[in-house]
């Protein structure tokens, strides 16, 4: 009985010594995947304050449609400048898209410039396991939250495809209050799939044309920026002819959830980041990246971040304003309707000249100042606050609304807006603990299963008529670089990533010199999976 009860015990501290050993590397392991530097640092500071930004919209938003609060809502309406910079936060989606089309538009461009081909298996299933683990999770626990406590406008168990369909944004009419983020997911879902489809068709095209990567620049330049003038015609003509009547009194509800949900009147953003993504790499394949100044250079820089201001003060076009405008009974200008028409599409150029800038070198201060560590930690858990802010939401701020709603009929302004700023710090603040728990135990290991399958599906490298490797060679061999977070392997992936991403940014990296050219943007793109 003694020795039994002795080995008992030995393995029992042995397992939980090594449980533990393991929680501490992985602990160890995650915190050095967020501060981990990419080739383009800058797009982790994009990033982070997006995410940041869309989190105080929604944060406004309970203030505004919480029926408890429905008198302070509408009094922040009527006012609008005190918390303005708030409200107008839903336009971090257009910025996330285009860091999407920025990072994949380029890793795409160089696998297919290089090899003459695209590997669509091997992007599906990265793309796969690095969104729908996160997605799944979030929703179950924000269906489960939504049960606990008792939400009137709940989770329907009966539509739960609604909420992970791929055409989700397209259906707006099925869609309920606690799942109404994923519609930016699906819409990021069709763009990859279509931008896929046409590096297929482009490289296929031209792989045996004498010039074939300047071929292959120039149609997928052209492609989008053709989708980017197409949606800016799109929502000219629906907000001249649809969504307005002749006096500017608008329309029905739903034409104007079609007008913001859905896929044709959205793309502008991830289109104009696609030519910014292609045309980098382009530059810098051919040599003619570098770090130069000029009056140009700074006319476009102060350009960018005046659109970018104005973004902050402007009224949007979400729909909580235009159900503040049916309120009210605005009529809407002719001004103002061109404005809804071109803002989001000149918002999109804006961040998009930012990005060109900073990864051509020419605008240093911004770019480093948006590669700060704190930047990259919160690029990092972008993905799983923004599917975890509707969690904090009702758990966290819905109560505390609820709780001071009464006291704040007839208060100074100022007072409100500072009630309103302590609900959007609520929101941030009660999110964060959740995402850095879903990062560390749903998106990395999904990364991980996403590189494993990656890696199945690789076959032996073959090389093509100049001795450069195939698409499936050179990114079988880069795969440990691609998604930097497992839950078997943290150490070595986060080294092998880390070593490769301290070269300088004016600097080719030994991946990249060695022919291995799809990783570095890759690595990027895994943490930027976010639309809100």
């Amino acid at each position: 009985f003694g020795p039994r009860v002795y080995a008992a015990s030995y393995l029992s501290l042995s397992l939980a010594s090594s449980s533990a050993m393991g929680l501490r590397a992985a602990v160890r392991e995650t915190s050095a995947s967020l501060i981990r530097r990419q080739e383009y640092g800058f797009c982790d500071g994009i990033r982070g304050l997006a995410m940041l930004w869309v989190c105080a919209h929604h944060g406004v938003l309970v203030f505004v449609n919480l029926p408890a609060a429905a008198t302070s809502g509408r009094r922040l309406m009527n006012s609008w400048w005190p918390f303005a910079p708030f409200a107008t936060g839903e336009a971090g989606v257009d910025v996330f898209l285009v860091l999407s089309g920025f990072l994949i538009g380029g890793a795409l461009y160089r696998e297919a410039s290089r090899s003459g081909q695209v590997a669509p298996g091997r992007f599906l299933c990265r793309r796969f396991f690095r969104i729908l683990p996160s997605l799944a999770s979030t929703g179950a626990l924000t269906i489960a939250v939504a049960a606990a406590l008792r939400d009137p406008q709940g989770c329907p168990l009966d539509g739960w495809y609604k909420y992970y369909f791929i055409f989700d944004n397209n259906l707006t009419s099925g869609l309920t209050s606690c799942a109404l983020h994923t519609w930016s997911v699906s819409l990021e879902i069709q763009l990859y799939v279509v931008t896929l489809l046409v590096f297929l068709l482009f490289s296929s095209a031209s792989r045996h044309l004498q010039q074939k990567a300047q071929v292959l620049r120039r149609c997928m330049t052209a492609f989008g920026v053709l989708g980017w003038v197409a949606c800016l015609a799109a929502r000219l003509w629906f907000v001249m002819t649809v969504l307005f009547d002749d006096q500017g009194v608008p329309g029905d509800e739903m034409v104007w959830y079609t007008y913001y949900f859905t896929t044709p009147f959205r793309i502008a953003p991830f289109m104009i980041g696609l030519v910014v993504g292609t045309e980098v790499v382009a530059r810098k394949e051919r040599g003619l990246a570098g770090a130069s100044g000029g009056r140009v250079v700074g006319l476009a820089l102060a350009t960018s971040l005046l659109v970018l201001t104005c973004t902050c003060l402007l009224y949007p076009d979400n729909p909580f304003v235009f159900k503040w405008m049916v309120q009210e009974g605005v009529k809407v200008t002719m001004l103002q309707r061109l404005r809804m028409a071109f803002w989001r599409p000149l918002l999109s150029l804006a961040v998009a000249v930012l990005i060109f800038l900073c990864a051509e070198g020419h605008a240093p201060r911004v770019a480093d100042a948006l590669a700060k560590p704190a930047c990259r930690v919160l690029a990092g858990l972008s993905y799983s606050m923004y599917l975890l802010q509707h969690v904090g939401q009702r758990a966290i701020e819905e109560p505390y609304v609820r709780a001071v709603a009464a006291s704040l009929d007839g208060v100074p302004l100022w007072l409100l807006a500072l009630t309103v700023y302590g609900g959007v710090a609520l929101i941030i603040l009660g999110t964060a603990p959740l995402a850095l728990l879903n990062y560390a135990l749903v998106e990395c290991p999904g990364i991980h299963a996403g590189r494993r399958c990656a890696e199945l599906l690789s076959q032996p490298g073959r090389q093509t008529e100049g001795g450069a490797p195939t698409g499936k060679s050179f990114e079988h061999r880069g795969s440990a670089a691609l998604e930097v977070c497992s839950s078997s392997g943290y150490t070595a992936a986060c080294r092998e990533t880390n070593a490769s991403e301290s070269a300088p940014n004016d600097a080719p990296s030994p991946e990249l010199a060695g022919g291995d050219y799809s990783g570095r943007l890759t690595a990027g793109a895994e943490r930027c999976h976010l639309a809100v």
